[in-house]
């Protein structure tokens, strides 16, 4: 009796065990993975070789397409919980895979997975590079402004525009300026033609004589701008007239200043400044063609830079009017989208 049941054990762990190796040959891990039918038998075969089974049911969790990881999972240093960073970096701006992979690997933890597509819609994968390894060289700043394209985008102690260009950059038309090449993003162009072409209105001449002498400067052209202010004005002095490389405003390419041509070609002096009719009528008027006066007289404080009534910088004729019409500093304003709410 003993020895039938021992025999009746061992025929039922036998059976168990074919059923075990039997359900192991025909298991499939990829059976819950929600995009199972788009895959390829080399597909399934590289997935189950190169992807653990926790992997894989990561996989399957997030529902993460082929598409989105296939290119890269025989790449070294190839993380799965990465891939959708990878994902989004090589649509956002195109590079080879495997420079893609050791970006995002290194750099993740300097962005978050919003950040990213703002970040390489504004800089290279190099300046991103070079900012993350070796800081921005002037304020110690640790960071960086990941969409400074905005209107509303200042400068600041706390965050750096780092060797930014703006995309849409066109050169300078019928407004009088200095130079052959100077630049102000696309947007910006044509409301200044027309502030010229009011201002015209002050003394009958070209802009009111007055001549654009700063528009777009890039983070090397403000190189020289910043060391020449630190020796004149010395280090606690400079920063009310100028700016370290890649935090001066004029890099953003909003913002352009004018200076008054005299007759004898020479521009008014400081006891002058700001009392002249052509000071006035930007103080005045600029508003109406979506500029505002960026750094107005007795708000230095406030705004950190001396008087310039002739640096203005384009904010749209809504967010513009808005400020006139409540006297509102550029440093307090709550910036609407101008192509969501309109220019009028």
């Amino acid at each position: 009796m003993k020895l039938k049941r021992i025999l009746f054990i061992g025929s039922l762990l036998i059976l168990f065990g074919v059923c075990f190796v039997t359900m192991n040959q025909h298991y499939d891990p990829l059976a819950r993975y929600p995009y199972e039918s788009k895959l390829s038998k080399s597909d399934r075969e590289l997935i189950v070789q190169k992807l653990s089974t926790d992997d894989i049911g990561y996989l399957t969790s997030q529902q993460i397409q082929p598409e989105q990881f296939l290119p890269y999972i025989q790449l070294s240093g190839f993380e799965l919980r990465n891939t959708l960073w990878y994902d989004v970096a090589k649509h956002t701006q195109d590079a080879a895979n495997q420079d893609i992979v050791t970006f995002v690997n290194k750099y993740r933890e300097n962005m978050s997975y919003t950040t990213l597509p703002e970040l390489l819609s504004n800089y290279t994968y190099a300046v991103l590079e070079d900012f993350y390894d070796n800081g921005d060289g002037f304020m110690g700043s640790e960071k960086l402004i990941s969409d400074p394209s905005q209107l509303s985008t200042m400068r600041s102690k706390n965050g750096t525009w780092f060797r930014y260009e703006p995309k849409d950059l066109a050169l300078l038309s019928d407004v009088p300026h200095t130079g052959t090449s100077m630049k102000l993003r696309q947007e910006a162009i044509e409301p200044l033609k027309e502030l010229c072409e009011g201002a015209a209105s002050i003394n009958g001449k070209t802009c009111g004589n007055m001549i654009v002498t700063s528009a777009y400067v890039s983070y090397e052209e403000q190189q020289p701008l910043y060391e020449a202010a630190l020796l004149h004005y010395g280090q606690d002095a400079f920063m009310k007239y100028e700016d370290y490389p890649g935090y001066s405003e004029h890099q953003l390419g909003y913002t352009v200043t004018f200076t008054v041509a005299e007759a004898d070609g020479k521009a008014p002096d400081s006891e002058t400044l700001g009392k002249e009719e052509q000071a006035k009528w930007l103080a005045e008027n600029a508003y109406k063609y979506g500029f505002i006066v960026r750094y107005p007289k007795d708000k230095e404080t406030r705004t950190g830079k001396l008087y310039q009534p002739y640096t203005i910088r384009y904010v749209g004729k809504g967010n513009a009017k808005k400020m006139n019409k409540e006297n509102i500093l550029f440093e307090d304003m709550k910036f609407e989208d101008e192509k969501t709410t309109g220019n009028d």
